[in-house]
């Protein structure tokens, strides 16, 4: 033990110091899920509010809300404006990849960009309207009772999935 002594004390150095650096990475980890965002952020608006889940509407959460019944008429309804639907989607990538070609230029030309978001913002705001129109024709021939619970499901806070366990 005399002549590896030097050896020794290298390895239990080294073992201190990767044990301070993986307790470091967890700490900031865990530190990281458990901060809410900074609020500068919220306040300059730069970051979305607080209550955004709440503020917007979301077809996926009314789909699910809907009763069995209604999820086949839904399909249906779906189904037949299925191209046009397409359309909007083409539209709206159309505009992004637009987009996204004249910020990658090596001259960039600020009223072309501004043009482009704006033709951005009118296919998305398309592209919205038409399915809030779909859903209203999912909504219009269900009884009020029948509606108000499918918007209440849709509006209650979402469970929070369990974290997976690591392996």
């Amino acid at each position: 033990m005399t002549q590896h002594r030097g050896v020794f004390w290298m390895l239990l150095l080294s073992l201190a110091i990767n044990l301070l650096i993986i307790g470091g990475f967890t700490g900031l980890v865990i530190a990281k899920k458990q901060m809410p965002p900074p609020p500068s952020l919220v306040q300059n608006g730069s970051g979305p509010p607080p209550a955004a889940a709440s503020q917007s509407f979301d077809g996926r959460r009314f789909f699910r809300a809907l009763p069995a019944s209604e999820k086949r008429r839904a399909r249906s309804v779906m189904a037949s404006h299925q191209q046009e639907h397409r359309q909007q989607v083409a539209r709206v990538r159309k505009a992004k990849r637009q987009v996204n070609q004249l910020l990658k230029s090596n001259t960039l030309d600020v009223e072309t960009v501004k043009v482009a978001l704006h033709e951005l913002r009118q296919a998305e705001a398309a592209e919205s309207g038409f399915g809030q129109m779909i859903v209203l024709e999912i909504l219009k021939d269900m009884d009020a009772e029948a509606r108000i619970q499918v918007i209440q499901k849709m509006n209650r806070p979402a469970a929070k999935r369990q974290p997976r366990p690591n392996r």
